[in-house]
């Protein structure tokens, strides 16, 4: 890897979505979500290091790695790093990564998987709090639809996904790319609506499964509704929505505890494991 370390002022501005898609990058900061990063084997495309405030011994070996493999590094003062950090206390290592968009596999879903898609997202926080919990029990990845501007990569999701944005695929497709799909592999497509009859408890989940999650304020489309096959409810005392990220999570939680033996953990990509005597 050579070239030019990215300027702060360009790093600057991948705050902004335009800059973010054309130039497939975003920025990440804080040891633990480099790490993330270099783990999972994301493309870093410059460092960037404050070393009067990078004082982790993971930050700085880090730092010494990835320029071993030979990505540019940008060495600021302080004051730069605080201009391009929006942590309460930066710890002086960021980098410029790239924003790996993917296709729907067209091998089809893993027996095991379970996939979540969104096609819009009022709050980036909330897409990169659902992340997190999707990442905590297996979940292959988020799909997001094509004409929305849903961004996992937005700032506010990366911060929130707390690093676990890298050990998910995000896709990105359209209507007819998932409704091809699941008509080609037959996927189960659940959709979580409060208008549904089912409540979320009741309902036998099977795998492959795609759990689509409508936004907080229109719920689900009906392009959305057109791809689900079921429709669970969430049962309230009091209020019509839940925030999407409580959402997602209580419905992803409920189809794990189906599928995982007790006691069983989560692995990177699998949702629940086979009991003994053959998949559910």
């Amino acid at each position: 890897m050579s070239g030019a370390p990215w300027p702060v002022e360009q790093i600057l501005e991948l705050r902004g979505l335009e800059a973010r898609e054309r130039s497939g990058s975003h920025f990440i900061e804080g040891a633990r979500f480099v790490v993330a990063a270099s783990d999972t084997g994301a493309t870093f495309r410059s460092l960037v290091v404050a070393p009067k405030l990078l004082r982790s011994p993971i930050g700085q070996m880090l730092a010494r790695r990835l320029r071993a493999r030979g990505v540019p590094s940008l060495v600021v003062t302080p004051q730069e790093f605080e201009r391009l950090s929006q942590a309460e206390q930066p710890q002086g290592i960021g980098a410029v990564v790239a924003s790996e968009w993917q296709r729907l596999p067209q091998e089809g879903p893993g027996p095991l998987d379970c996939w979540i898609a969104v096609s819009e997202v009022r709050s980036p926080g909330n897409l990169g709090t659902l992340m997190r919990t999707a990442a905590a029990i297996g979940v292959r990845g988020v799909i997001v639809a094509r004409s929305g501007r849903v961004d996992p990569f937005h700032p506010a999701a990366v911060r929130a996904s707390m690093g676990a944005l890298y050990s998910l695929k995000v896709v990105r497709a359209s209507v007819a790319e998932l409704a091809w799909w699941r008509r080609r592999f037959a996927p189960a497509v659940v959709g979580a609506t409060p208008q549904a009859s089912v409540d979320y408890r009741a309902f036998s989940y099977r795998r492959p499964l795609v759990v689509v999650l409508g936004s907080e304020r229109k719920g689900l489309s009906d392009d959305q509704l057109a791809l689900c096959e079921a429709r669970v409810r969430i049962p309230m005392v009091a209020g019509d929505s839940l925030n999407l990220a409580v959402a997602g999570s209580i419905v992803l939680y409920e189809a794990w505890r189906q599928f995982r033996p007790t006691g069983a953990r989560a692995a990177p990509g699998v949702f629940g494991r086979a009991p003994a005597g053959g998949r559910r």
